[in-house]
């Protein structure tokens, strides 16, 4: 778009798009606001002036404006995918879709007053897999600095392996076993912080609080 085209576009229309916004020219769809669609509105009409510029076409700052405030309207945005995309005002406009916030409530409140609302109802009650994933990188870091019998020894310990077996494996006691468990778990705390024991069973904050809504209902049903 040229400079000549710039010009018109934020001198001429603008004013026009954000007069006519602010009269209720154009009905907001969900969260939208006036900015939001004057921005929307000037990303179209910025399209508009480069194709006709392009075609070799003269346009009108009120024609601009006009066809812009017509598209609104009509539910079409700057990234507008047709009336079958489901986040389309468009489609809201023609009443295929509705969207909800996943805050918003769907219910009365529980037996503890706490709201009801779609996020958790719909919480994954599995880990988060980037929580995981980064505990493991840190846990990969921390064992790369075991000795082959220490590494042996803490991965045996994670499938269940009693210590007797342990002590039989190496030729000691079940005892020495034991002191070189809390010998690795000492290095172990030393790499990843005093708090990684715990870490490695602690529930999860959001997890707990799904388990005991559930055990509230179950126990109020029965």
């Amino acid at each position: 778009m040229s400079p000549k085209a710039g010009e018109m576009l934020l001198r001429q229309v603008r004013p026009i798009i954000r007069a006519a916004l602010a009269k209720g020219a154009v009905k907001t769809v969900g969260a939208e606001d006036l900015q939001e669609l004057e921005q929307d509105a000037m990303a179209q009409a910025a399209k508009i002036l480069d194709s006709a510029e392009t075609a070799g076409k003269e346009v009108s700052p009120n024609s601009v404006a006009f066809y812009v405030l017509q598209s609104l309207r009509s539910g079409r945005r700057a990234g507008y995918a047709g009336r079958t995309d489901v986040m389309s005002p468009a489609a809201q406009l023609d009443g295929y879709v509705t969207v909800m916030s996943m805050d918003e409530p769907i219910g009365d409140d529980d037996d503890d007053g706490d709201e009801v609302n779609m996020h958790n109802c719909l919480a994954a009650s599995s880990e988060d897999p980037a929580a995981q994933g980064s505990r493991e990188l840190d846990w990969d870091t921390a064992l790369e600095g075991l000795e082959h019998t220490d590494l042996d020894i803490v991965l045996a310990t994670a499938m269940g392996t009693p210590g007797l077996d342990l002590g039989l494996r190496y030729g000691v006691t079940p005892a020495r076993v034991s002191q070189r468990k809390r010998e690795i778990g000492v290095r172990l705390r030393e790499s990843l912080g005093s708090s990684v024991l715990a870490d490695c069973v602690r529930e999860t904050t959001w997890e707990g609080g799904m388990r005991a809504y559930r055990e509230r209902r179950a126990c109020r049903y029965a």
